[in-house]
């Protein structure tokens, strides 16, 4: 039928066939964006601006739009999901140029669409897509039991769809990082109490309210001066109810740090400031300590194959083992490159300039913006930034004049069960009224 159907909670989720609520524009100038989270919708609405005579089709892989905003953005901070009404506009305002296909990958699978499909059918395409594989420790040990990436744990209290949930009946857990997703990672099990009204999914949140977690360390392999901590999220550590949050740090490294405040740019000043007005003891039943300087070697698990320690290394060689029954590694992300791209010597995507990839052959021309494109590092903020660069450089490369075909015929070819705007609006309406029901913003569909 090319229907796609979940279920939770009682109620049926129906996604129309394809065809249903997608364009059917031919005979214009057309962009393809390949991504729905901000760096990619940031700067669909900039082409929008720019290219009056284009049309743009928003191509996204995950159920639901919005990328790292619904996928990524801790619970507790819903006013950095704000961006979100600016989006949900956009659709509206501009249902004549503008259209959304979610389940829809891109690839060579029979039920994906290839880079090739898309350059034959597209004047331009915007790569959007972030930075999906999280990069893992590499140490004896590491498959085990219960250690997970931090992309693991911030998927599943974000309702990612298969998420599974990490166990929390151990008093004690290591997260490795010094990001804020490490942060996100602790605070977020740290404080139930915080998730209550929130869009966290009712399954994370009741598993938090009884976790057994009591003791955080939180563990970064260089020096305090090098944390990528932003201070709104550090404070909020400190400040976590029924906590008492510490930092440990070397006599060499305070003073260091001391010394050097005064030359420090505003923003790291701040920073590093708190971080040493926060060196002292941990006390009371629930403790989180900011560890440095320990480069993790080796993760000990116990007959079951679950993990029960994990064995660090100081910089003047001694071993410290500090116990654990889960393992959180925040270590960043690297971007998994399409079948298609080029890719330069260290394997990232060959780009041609700032804006344009290096693309051969025949076909539509191809642009990065965000995580894909290059460091997979910066807030959503800094996302809005690049894709408004990108957005001025397809602005003045694209021109009018365009007969592209969009991916319509090809979707329904392959029987691609893929979604658009009118099926979110649906589907967004159901979440909202059952989190209603709670006293939550939202209830996610985490089953499609």
């Amino acid at each position: 039928t090319g229907m796609g159907i979940g279920y939770r909670r009682g109620f049926f989720l129906l996604f129309a066939p394809i065809g249903r609520s997608f364009s059917t524009r031919v005979g214009r100038t057309r962009i393809a964006v390949v991504g729905s989270g901000p760096s990619g919708l940031y700067a669909a609405s900039s082409l929008l601006r720019r290219l009056p005579f284009a049309s743009i089709d928003v191509i996204e892989a995950a159920p639901v739009p919005f990328g790292l905003v619904r996928y990524g953005v801790a619970p507790d901070h819903q006013d950095v999901k704000n961006c979100i009404h600016s989006f949900e506009k956009m659709f509206t305002t501009h249902g004549d140029r503008l259209s959304l296909y979610c389940n829809l990958r891109v690839g060579n699978s029979p039920k994906e669409i290839s880079l090739a499909d898309l350059r034959s059918r597209y004047s331009a395409i915007l790569l959007a897509y972030g930075a999906s594989r999280a990069r893992t420790l590499n140490i004896p040990g590491a498959h085990s039991t219960n250690v997970l990436s931090g992309s693991q744990v911030v998927g599943w209290y974000s309702g990612y769809p298969s998420s599974s949930p990490p166990l929390l009946d151990h008093p004690s857990a290591v997260v490795i990082g010094n990001g804020n997703v490490s942060l996100d990672c602790a605070r977020v099990l740290a404080s139930p109490s915080r998730l209550e009204h929130t869009d966290i999914p009712d399954e994370a949140l009741e598993l938090i309210r009884t976790s057994g977690v009591r003791n955080i360390s939180i563990v970064g392999r260089r020096g305090p001066g090098d944390v990528s901590f932003t201070i709104k999220e550090l404070r909020e550590q400190f400040r976590l109810e029924g906590w008492s949050s510490g930092v440990e740090m070397d006599k060499e490294d305070e003073e260091k740090l001391r010394a050097g405040l005064e030359k420090m740019e505003r923003p790291k000043k701040r920073l590093m400031q708190l971080l040493l007005e926060n060196i002292r003891p941990r006390v009371g039943e629930k403790q989180c300590s900011f560890l440095f300087r320990r480069t993790p070697k080796e993760i000990k698990a116990d007959e079951s194959g679950r993990v029960r320690a994990v064995v660090f290394e100081r910089p003047d060689g001694s071993i410290e083992e500090i116990e654990a029954g889960l393992v959180i590694a925040s270590l960043g992300f690297e971007a998994v490159l399409l079948d298609g791209l080029p890719k330069n010597q260290k394997g990232e995507l060959q780009m041609k300039n700032e804006s344009e990839v290096a693309m051969s052959g025949e076909g539509g021309r191809v642009f990065a913006t965000g995580w894909c494109a290059g460091k997979a590092r910066g807030v959503i903020a800094e996302s809005q930034v690049s894709a408004a660069r990108v957005a001025t450089a397809m602005g003045e490369e694209v021109k009018e004049g365009g007969q592209d075909e969009g991916v319509d015929k090809i979707v329904r070819s392959k029987g691609i069960a893929a979604t658009g705007w009118k099926e979110w609006i649906e589907l967004d309406g159901k979440e909202k009224k059952e989190g209603e029901k709670k006293g939550k913003i939202r209830e996610k569909i985490t089953l499609f």
